[in-house]
């Protein structure tokens, strides 16, 4: 008796004898999954929407993936990415950083198939904002009372933030028992006066867009005897 076979898509027939087998169709990997999250550890949110990248801040990714392999990531926009070598644990980490306040930063991380899974990705969108400016105040600024009938140097005039943004005051609330005086030789000051009560000061600039915000610093005093 003579052997006939023929196929059709994955299944196979077999005529021997008048008995038909069919093959079963090959087993199909599972997809693989990346999962990233804080350095402490601590999950991200869900994809898409990643945290916050703040110009020049870095902040540490930790990622797994169910293939069993490294993850690798890359960055496109207002970031970079410096890979950490790993110390024996499961994890890929890397150190993302800000570059550029003002374009969102992009993430993508992927891992090689393996474990019976497929290659995996995952991508990231962190929306990048801008960092804040530093000043140099007067040591009042970190008090939380002041005395009566007594004057209290807030800043240099004129008083310039780490960016080169020039710092103003002005009495936010309380002007009866504080005010706020310019003097060319002894810098902004805060004058208080003979009542006891609360007072606030408002330190403000400009922002130097897209990197750095604008600055704005609110102080409460309490004025008492």
């Amino acid at each position: 008796m003579r052997l006939q076979s023929f196929s059709h898509s994955s299944t196979v027939l077999l005529a021997l004898f008048g008995v038909a087998v069919i093959a079963a169709p090959a087993v199909q990997a599972a997809s693989g999954s990346i999962t990233i999250s804080y350095s402490n550890g601590s999950a991200w949110p869900a994809a898409p929407n990643g945290p916050t990248n703040m110009y020049s801040n870095s902040q540490t990714v930790l990622a797994t993936s169910t293939t069993g392999n490294p993850v690798v990531f890359s960055v496109t926009g207002g970031c970079a990415v410096t890979a950490i070598a790993s110390t024996g644990g499961p994890a890929s980490q890397a150190k993302i950083t800000g570059t550029d306040g003002g374009v969102d930063c992009v993430l993508t991380a992927t891992s090689p198939a393996g474990n019976s899974s497929d290659a995996a990705t995952i991508t990231y969108t962190l929306k990048s904002i801008p960092t804040g400016q530093s000043v140099k105040y007067g040591s009042v600024m970190n008090k939380s009372t002041v005395n009566v009938n007594k004057t209290y140097v807030l800043g240099a005039y004129p008083l310039k933030t780490s960016q080169g943004k020039t710092v103003t005051f002005s009495i936010n609330s309380g002007s009866k028992y504080c005010s706020v005086k310019k003097d060319t030789s002894k810098g902004w000051l805060l004058v208080v006066g003979s009542k006891t009560g609360k007072c606030t000061v408002l330190a403000s600039a400009a922002a130097l867009s897209p990197n750095y915000a604008a600055l704005s610093r609110q102080q409460s005093w309490s004025a008492v005897k």
